[in-house]
């Protein structure tokens, strides 16, 4: 098995990993809330400005692009009031899902979020979703996304014909929000192997892609930067490891194959330390 850091044996990391697995994911989304807000926050006291509001253009700009940027400069500057909230991911991201489910439209959380949901928790610098939203969908995000979020509206329109991508950025909360639409067969394999799980106590869960599709993601996401982003090998790994004793390696094993990601799949496994054909059966 191969360690998450060269200064950590793997007698050690197996009790840091037994822990973190029985760990709720309420328990796992709390830490990565507060590393987020914690973050956010050491990079704001960092970014200069005469007032609060360029030192918070100047902040998009460094973390999000000049774009997004921009707009938000336009949108402040437009309102009467306008209020620094904490940057919170559960109240960035709902408003985007009730208007999905005012459409009925599927969605699910990805990327870092999901990543540390089920592997080791981290903070993340934007939340990433799949939807299956459509272009017959576009006037209504535009008259219900506009109370909570900045976006380039060409962006939406041209995305939600190509069936590709686009970014927003939550007003108050300058959290980003990656939409990812539904395009490929895999894409609509993974919204319907979603699971619910509770994020935050007492309220409605979130869905999220699987585990085993979350791996499928990120081995496609490696290979397409090269196969050699160790960040995201480890976050490939730590899922796997937290996910070792229910993880379903003969589904996983199948679909590598069909998606031409067998090879880095076999060298994730072994670095995992998962051997055989563990079942989430």
């Amino acid at each position: 098995m191969r360690t998450q850091s060269v200064d950590t044996s793997p007698e050690f990391e197996r009790i840091q990993i037994a822990r973190i697995r029985a760990f709720s994911a309420a328990k796992k989304f709390r830490s990565v809330c507060s590393w987020t807000q914690s973050m956010t926050y050491a990079n704001l006291e960092t970014t200069h400005g005469s007032s609060l509001q360029d030192r918070m253009v100047a902040f998009v700009a460094r973390e999000y692009g000049n774009h997004l940027a921009h707009i938000f400069a336009n949108a402040i500057e437009t309102q009467q009031t306008w209020n620094l909230q904490a940057p919170d991911i559960q109240e960035a991201v709902r408003p985007l899902i009730e208007i999905a489910e005012q459409l009925e439209v599927p969605t699910l959380m990805m990327g870092s979020v999901a990543n540390s949901i089920y592997g080791l928790p981290r903070s993340v610098q934007d939340v990433d979703l799949l939807a299956d939203f459509n272009g017959d969908h576009l006037a209504f995000l535009f008259e219900h996304l506009t109370h909570d979020y900045i976006f380039d509206p060409d962006t939406i329109t041209l995305a939600l014909l190509q069936h590709t991508s686009f970014s927003m950025l939550h007003l108050s909360r300058l959290i980003k929000i990656d939409v990812f639409l539904t395009s490929t067969a895999l894409d609509k394999a993974v919204l319907a192997h979603r699971q619910p799980h509770v994020l935050i106590e007492g309220r409605a869960p979130f869905f999220i892609a699987s585990p085993e599709d979350m791996t499928l993601l990120n081995l496609l996401n490696y290979q397409k930067q090269g196969n050699t982003a160790d960040d995201q090998w480890n976050d490939i790994l730590g899922l796997l490891k937290v996910q070792a004793p229910t993880i379903d390696v003969t589904y996983l094993s199948q679909q590598a194959a069909i998606l031409g990601i067998a090879t880095p799949l076999s060298q994730a496994l072994l670095d995992a330390g998962i051997h055989g054909n563990t079942s989430a059966g």
